[in-house]
This record gives C-alpha cells, sequence and structure tokens, in this order.
C-alpha cells in the first residue's frame, strides 16, 4: 500500500518538477514576423511561405559558384540535419544569386551534398524579390560587388531559425560550434512547443 502510494507520490513530484523546469527555460525572442514570398525550389516547383505552416525550419543564404564560406556552410547545415528530427523541421536554403541558380544549378549543387529532397529545399527566384526577402524579411545583408573573386557575393553566414507561425526566433554563426549546439537546442524548444 504504501509503497503505491510512495510511487504515485512521487510520479506526481517528478512531473510538477519537470514542468517548472520546462518554463524556467528562457523563451526566445521574436525578431520579426517573415513576410510571404512565392519562390521555386529546384524541384521546380512553386514555395511559399504557407509551405512550412506549422513547421520549425532553418535557413541560410548561398551561392552555387561561390568558392568561400558557401560550401562550409553547406556542410555545416548537412551536419545539423543529422542532428535533428527533420521529421519536424525543414532546412532551407536561399541563393543570393537567383540569375545563375536556376533549378538545374540547384539541383546539382544539392545532391552534392546529398541534400535530402522533401527535408531540405534550395529555393531561387527573381533578384529583386529574394534580395528584399532577404534584407527586408530576414533582415541579413545582400549586395553584389565584394572586394574578393571568391565571394562577389556579400551574404551572411548566419543560420536563422524560424518557428511554426514564421516569426524568426535566432541568428546563430555557422562557422562556431557553440552557436550550432545552441541552435540543435533551440529547434528542440521550438518543435515540442505548441507554436
Amino acid at each position: 500500500m504504501y509503497g503505491l502510494l510512495g510511487f504515485i507520490l512521487f510520479s506526481i513530484i517528478s512531473f510538477i518538477g519537470f514542468y517548472w523546469l520546462q518554463n524556467l527555460s528562457p523563451k526566445l525572442p521574436k525578431y520579426g514576423l517573415l513576410p510571404n514570398f512565392r519562390l521555386t525550389e529546384r524541384s521546380g516547383k512553386e514555395i511559399t511561405l504557407d509551405n512550412f505552416r506549422n513547421k520549425v525550419w532553418v535557413a541560410d543564404f548561398i551561392f552555387t559558384s561561390c568558392a568561400g564560406i558557401c560550401p562550409t556552410m553547406t556542410m555545416t547545415m548537412k551536419e545539423l540535419s543529422l542532428n535533428i528530427d527533420t521529421s519536424k523541421v525543414r532546412l532551407v536554403s536561399f541563393s543570393v544569386d537567383p540569375e545563375t541558380d536556376n533549378i538545374e544549378e540547384l539541383t546539382k549543387y544539392a545532391e552534392a551534398f546529398e541534400a535530402p529532397k522533401n527535408q531540405w529545399l534550395f529555393l531561387t527566384g527573381q533578384k529583386l524579390k529574394m534580395y528584399s526577402l532577404i534584407k527586408n524579411g530576414f533582415n541579413m545583408p545582400v549586395s553584389e560587388g565584394s572586394l574578393s573573386q571568391e565571394e562577389p557575393i556579400v551574404h551572411s553566414s548566419k543560420f536563422v531559425l524560424i518557428d511554426k507561425r514564421f516569426y524568426i526566433r535566432g541568428y546563430y554563426d555557422s562557422e562556431d560550434i557553440s552557436e550550432m549546439n545552441r541552435l540543435v537546442k533551440d529547434i528542440e524548444k521550438l518543435t515540442k512547443s505548441r507554436y
């Protein structure tokens, strides 16, 4: 009798403690709400913000002819895909050189990194719309005319975390291991969250 009562009491206290600890973890800030967009995926399919409804996703900004940071960013995204539940999270790479990065180029690039088609999207579109989305939606820098031949387009190497309701919840330096570990933890928080 006392054993059963003790077990029930222990279970209740454990549940309350777990719930209390979950609420102690700091909430992720909201950096802004993404505007809708209409872009083309490497498959040729049209993608809008609605395709990500109720999904947590991570975005980065690359271009296929980049000889600088882009291949490293893409490898980091690939490693990230191995550390998260990709059935609940989408990875999205936006081209900062959409005039060059047509669906054929994006497909070759994605296949070179063995990017799974359904979980990792590669998007391109009209340059003005893409740059506006990156600058005004994601609040990230992008411009042509860099001083480096390896990086003729200036863009950020940060990953962006977006929640199920299209709010930006974090920016993470893709070159910093501790930042990538923090990203994995923040992804877990958001996938467990109702929103």
